[in-house]
């Protein structure tokens, strides 16, 4: 039973955080249908939609190309529009890139995607601020999630159940 909960405790401390990695050509959408209200910003006098991708350490290399894509419905609606982010010059361990969009989503509902055009990237948290009307935003943070678990996660399963079995088979007379 000892081995069986070490095995345990092993798996689940060395499992890796929850994030996406993207190749060239993968996409990660997001759609949501409210925002709650966050604070007033005096400052804040247009209206402008802002999507922002944040990793933990350098989110992209030199030479990597991104594009973020703007919906006012859902992932399969049409696109508002469209930015690219493409990295020329030696990055300072950039952790998080910004787009922004005028007018989108003054219904506080919409969607955004994330596709890499070039390279590769981790994803770990998608922050979305509002500002639908002078001096009123309205922000979401999302922590981003693998759909399927990782491979290392699903190996150190494997010990865990040889562990099991093995206790369970000395406990039989």
């Amino acid at each position: 039973m000892k081995a069986f909960i070490f095995a345990l405790f092993v798996s689940l401390s060395t499992a890796s955080s929850a994030q996406v990695h993207l190749e060239a050509g993968q996409s990660y959408g997001f759609e949501f249908s409210t925002l709650p209200f966050s604070y007033d910003c005096s400052e804040c006098g247009f209206p402008i939609a802002t999507a922002q991708w944040n990793a933990n350490g350098n989110l992209f290399d030199v030479g990597e190309t991104v594009r973020a894509t703007f919906y006012e419905g859902t992932l399969d609606g049409p696109e508002l529009g469209h930015a690219d982010y493409a990295v020329t010059g030696a990055p300072a361990n950039q952790s998080q890139v910004t787009f922004g969009y005028s007018g989108a989503w003054s219904d506080l509902a919409g969607a955004v995607k994330l596709t890499m055009l070039v390279g590769s990237a981790d994803l770990e948290s998608l922050a979305l601020w509002v500002v639908p009307s002078p001096g009123k935003v309205y922000e979401l943070s999302v922590p981003i999630a693998a759909a399927v678990p990782e491979p290392a996660s699903v190996l150190l399963l494997i010990p865990g159940l040889a562990a099991l079995a093995l206790c369970l088979r000395r406990k039989r007379p």
